[in-house]
């Protein structure tokens, strides 16, 4: 008996690993500061379903500070998200920092000069 739960724990234990080993953080990020004063991030994270395994949150930093923050509830498409964050206060020159999180496993977090 004694056996058997060891047998069946170590087979749970490897089926939960498989899930996890899946899961990945953002490959890469872009970041742009656009002429109406929002900032366009594009994330490469490459997934089988958009729905399941997402870039879940962007956050942009300035000086230490959240500036900007956004939540999704799934993907775009299968290579990654895009989208337009209005942040106010930002000009070309300026350093920030950007972290996109996987809602499995990871996050990715840059330092851009706009």
């Amino acid at each position: 008996m004694k056996k058997w739960c060891r047998l069946i724990l170590g087979v749970g234990f490897l089926l939960a690993l498989k899930g996890i080993s899946a899961a990945h953080p953002p490959v890469s990020m872009d970041v742009a500061l656009q002429p109406e004063g929002k900032l366009r991030v594009q994330v490469s994270h490459t997934v089988n379903d958009p729905a399941k395994h997402f870039i879940n949150r962007i956050v942009v930093m300035k000086d230490g500070k959240v500036i900007a923050e956004q939540g999704f509830g799934q993907q775009a498409d299968k290579t990654g998200q895009d989208v337009e964050i209005a942040v106010t206060g930002l000009a070309k020159g300026q350093t920030i920092q950007v972290e996109a999180d996987c809602n499995i496993f990871g996050s990715l977090k840059k330092t851009f000069t706009l």
